[in-house]
């Protein structure tokens, strides 16, 4: 579920679901857009998933967008120049060193250096 803040009329109201319950999804914004990705679900509690879900405001919707080269749960999600940079995580296998960066500009993830040692959270 997503509920949504209001700060000037101090007040919050229950947003449209994600199309999928996930848990231990990374999260960020990008261009005042939120975008969550991956997490664990689908079929098995703990199966990484590689959806990316960008929130739509009007009208209250998600949208589903490109999905990550590498699926899991338990990531890092930063946004650095627009783009959102996911690390780490872990999968059925265990932890991951995975490093890929979505550029919503173009709908597209890149695999880019993995980090030296596999971890998650």
């Amino acid at each position: 579920m997503l509920d949504v803040y209001h700060p000037r009329k101090r007040r919050w109201r229950t947003a449209a679901p994600l199309p999928e319950p996930v848990h231990h999804p990374g999260a960020g914004v990008a261009g005042k857009r939120l975008f969550v990705v991956g997490g664990f679900g689908r079929g098995s509690f703990w199966a990484g998933v590689d959806t990316l879900y960008e929130y739509l405001p009007r009208p209250d919707a998600w949208k589903r967008r490109a999905p990550m080269p590498t699926a899991r749960g338990a990531l890092g999600v930063r946004v650095i120049d627009g783009k959102l940079y996911a690390v780490g995580g872990r999968n059925q296998r265990g932890d991951v060193a995975a490093h890929e960066v979505y550029d919503p500009a173009t709908d597209t993830w890149k695999r880019i250096a993995p980090m030296p040692t596999a971890r998650d959270h």
